[in-house]
């Protein structure tokens, strides 16, 4: 997944995680709003999850570890005998 695509979810983790405080808002009952609110928490996380990640992998990336290159944790699979 690209560092381009993990931003793009960031974006909708943190569209959702506003939507759930916006219906927290509106919400009548008590109880209803700690559900949104924990609903925006875990989008919450996740976006940040997701920002993270796109960091790290541009990082590598600019550091010139793409798949089996130095410094990369995926090496390239061994031929077959």
């Amino acid at each position: 997944m690209s560092a381009t695509r993990m931003l793009d979810l960031s974006a909708t983790y943190l569209a959702r995680e506003a939507n759930a405080r916006a219906s927290a808002s509106a919400a009548a009952l008590r109880n209803v709003c700690e559900k949104h609110l924990l609903a925006a928490a875990s989008w919450a996380a996740l976006a940040h999850s997701a920002q993270g990640m796109a960091r790290l992998r541009a990082k590598r990336l600019a550091e010139g570890s793409a798949v089996g290159g130095p410094g990369s944790i995926h090496k390239s699979p061994k031929p077959l005998d």
